[in-house]
């Protein structure tokens, strides 16, 4: 998942479906690295622009291709759209 953050580099992280948290690259030196969130985009977005004190735009969630080295974008939300209208509700 991508989350784009306002005035900064967007931020990559893995959500992890059992654990309803996602894996923050970042935080690979930590033994929990695991960070508790919603299980829907806008959830995560919103914690994972918390941590890094900022503001969220979109979130995007994808998958990547290793033969191709390409990223395919499956599902995206956008802050200022209205919630019920994100295609995860």
């Amino acid at each position: 998942m991508r989350v784009s953050l306002v005035g900064r580099v967007a931020h990559d992280v893995c959500y992890v479906v059992q654990n309803k948290a996602y894996l923050d690259y970042n935080n690979r030196k930590y033994a929990s690295t695991l960070e508790g969130s919603g299980q829907r985009l806008r959830q995560i977005a919103s914690v994972v622009a918390n941590s890094f004190e900022a503001n969220w735009t979109s979130a995007s969630e994808y998958t990547y291709d290793y033969n191709t080295e390409k990223k395919l974008i499956v599902v995206s939300v956008v802050k200022t759209d209205p919630p019920a209208r994100d295609p995860d509700a």
